[in-house]
């Protein structure tokens, strides 16, 4: 089950290394020049701007984890345990950091989350399920409260594919206008409400495998 990520409003990384001050336009993490790691912020830099990458609905996993692999190893604890008991505590907080943002990133609903809490719109739609399939769930649970119904399971299943054949149109053209929009924020309301209907289809889908005796 997806948990529920808890941010603050991020900062961006230091753009120059505080012992040597070699700048970065990426932000330091282990500075190229000195070699060395930086202090752990006082507030979390932006999980996107770990990685190198703009903030986006769509992230391609492999370069994720090259990115996450690559500062694992210069962040590690492993490779600060010959450094003072500082140094490897800020080692420890920025690896454990990395691991949070890489998770974060990696699945679609968490990334999502993250975009939204981050940002802090104003205002956003409040969480509401698509009222036919609900309507259609509460109908079926009345339903298989009288008895098994195998046929009442699987037009509701087929009712569910139809849902989510809208919600992948749905979500190409967000992830579309995403690209090509200048003022994201805009894109919110329909980010939050595409988020709200995943995470809804996806409980339904989990409580009728548990129905039918699917692990």
């Amino acid at each position: 089950m997806l948990q529920k990520v808890v941010v603050v409003a991020p900062h961006s990384l230091s753009k120059s290394c505080v012992y040597c001050h070699q700048g970065n336009n990426q932000g330091v993490i282990v500075c190229e020049a000195c070699k060395k790691l930086q202090p752990f912020p006082t507030y979390p830099p932006d999980f996107f701007e770990l990685f190198g990458f703009p903030v986006s609905l769509e992230i391609e996993e492999s370069s994720l984890r090259r990115s996450f692999y690559r500062l694992s190893q210069q962040t590690h604890p492993d490779a600060h345990s010959q450094t003072d008991e500082l140094n490897q505590l800020q080692a420890a907080k920025w690896s454990t950091l990395i691991n949070k943002a890489f998770q974060t990133l990696k699945a679609l609903s968490t990334r999502l989350e993250y975009i939204l809490e981050s940002n802090k719109p104003l205002s956003l739609p409040p969480s509401r399920p698509p009222m036919d399939i609900a309507e259609s769930y509460f109908d079926l649970q009345e339903t298989l409260s009288e008895g098994p119904n195998e046929k009442a399971l699987e037009d509701f299943l087929t009712k569910l594919e139809e849902q989510q054949i809208l919600l992948e149109t749905e979500w190409k053209q967000l992830a579309s206008d995403w690209k090509q929009s200048s003022s994201k924020q805009e894109l919110f309301p329909r980010l939050k409400t595409f988020l709200d209907t995943k995470k809804y289809l996806s409980s339904l889908k989990a409580d009728l495998s548990k129905r039918r005796g699917v692990s």
